[in-house]
């Protein structure tokens, strides 16, 4: 593996899914709620954004139900930041997308993550082809605007 540390940290948490759940995963969520899920994740040190995706996607198939969190990485973080028009870490944007979308903020994840991997990108903004800039929801786009 080229990230020796991530193929140690895969090989742990195999083990730990060995051990703790005799193999069978499915036993971390079967009949949990999403928070008991999300401890479970992080107790086995899988990290807090890849735990909060886990259970989202788990949420999306229907093997799970629950509200989740965005995966607040640095696409998410720079988008949300940039519609505020700051920097937003990844507590923040866990708070906002609660905030705009609190039937369930994992619904936002997804739209989030393409805007800040295809038009707000960290070195160039293509805003012209941004809905949120477009609907004026947008601090770095009325900044555009204006210039």
């Amino acid at each position: 593996h080229r990230f020796p540390a991530a193929h140690n940290r895969i090989w742990r948490i195999g083990d730990e899914i060995v051990t703790r759940y005799n193999g069978d995963v499915r036993t971390i969520w079967q009949g949990e709620s999403a928070k008991a899920v999300l401890e479970k994740l992080e107790g086995m040190r899988c990290g807090p954004e890849i735990s909060r995706m886990i259970v989202g996607f788990l949420i999306t198939y229907g093997h799970l139900e629950g509200i989740g969190d965005v995966k607040a990485d640095r696409h998410v973080c720079r988008v949300l930041g940039r519609v505020l028009g700051k920097e937003v870490d990844t507590h923040a944007a866990r708070q906002l997308a609660r905030k705009v979308h609190p039937d369930n903020p994992w619904d936002l994840d997804i739209a989030l993550y393409d805007l800040g991997k295809t038009a707000c990108l960290a070195n160039w903004c293509y805003c012209e082809s941004c809905p949120i800039g477009k609907a004026d929801e947008c601090e770095d786009y009325r900044r555009y605007q204006a210039t």
